[in-house]
């Protein structure tokens, strides 16, 4: 996503980008805990500077971090932020991010219908806000797929009661 808005003339720090990425929810446990974003964030933290990266970079990437939550909305503060946000919705977007929601939901004891009313609840909070123009693009195809999957095996149910 990075690569492709900084070829539109974006001025975007690609590698402050992926590091973001990387890093994000590196402490964010199966159970979706509010506490997780400021845990990835001491975390990034920590391994950033036993790696000796730029504590003015490593700022920029820790502030990306931080403002990539839809359970805990922020104001976004650079182009970078808005790609490692954007990315993180898209990435639990399609038959990956389906997949994902039942095993985690699973390992929550939580049968599908559960799974299906949390992933609901999860779109509903981020989609709306997605922050930049290609961002918009790639999840209205995405959910299409996934309203798709969700309206056939709600009918599928049906027929099984």
């Amino acid at each position: 996503m990075a690569k492709v808005m900084s070829k539109s003339g974006d001025p975007i720090d690609i590698e402050v980008v992926k590091l973001a990425a990387m890093l994000h929810d590196i402490d964010e446990p199966y159970t979706h805990d509010a506490s997780a974003v400021n845990r990835s964030i001491v975390v990034a933290e920590r391994i950033l500077r036993q790696a000796g990266y730029p504590q003015k970079r490593s700022s920029l990437i820790l502030r990306a971090i931080a403002e990539h939550s839809s359970e805990r909305p922020t104001k976004s503060t650079s182009i970078e932020s808005d790609i490692v946000y954007d990315a993180d919705k898209i990435d639990g977007l399609g038959a990956t991010g389906i997949a994902r929601v039942f095993s985690i939901q699973g390992q929550q004891g939580h049968v599908p219908s559960e799974a299906i009313a949390w992933y609901r609840m999860k779109m509903d909070a981020a989609l709306p806000n997605m922050r930049t123009e290609l961002g918009k693009r790639v999840v209205a195809k995405r959910v299409k797929y996934v309203q798709a999957f969700i309206r056939q095996y709600e009918k599928e149910q049906k027929r099984l009661l």
